[in-house]
């Protein structure tokens, strides 16, 4: 499978973080963050770009697609929380 492809699916990962993270600023006093957004989107192409290029998944249905996009959505997650725990390690 194509690595372009792959950015695609990881997009849809980096999408699909990015939605759950505005159904919870729905209810935060924070609100939305239209860079947070772009960083899950970011994350999510350089996850599938990095799947893509070791021929991690298949993405030929759209099963396998939505498959793929649930895994680098996870993944997507836990790098963004990641980087965001050393961030704030390193501003204390």
């Amino acid at each position: 499978m194509s690595v372009i492809t792959q950015l695609g699916v990881g997009i849809a990962g980096g999408i699909g973080w990015g939605l759950l993270g505005y159904l919870r600023a729905l209810n935060d006093k924070e609100g939305w963050d239209s860079k947070k957004f772009a960083k899950a989107l970011v994350l999510g192409a350089v996850i599938g770009g990095i799947g893509g290029f070791y021929g991690y998944a298949d993405p030929d249905t759209a099963m396998n697609f939505v498959k793929d996009a649930g895994i680098y959505a996870g993944l997507t997650a836990l790098v963004d929380k990641v980087i965001t725990w050393v961030y704030t390690i390193k501003t204390k």
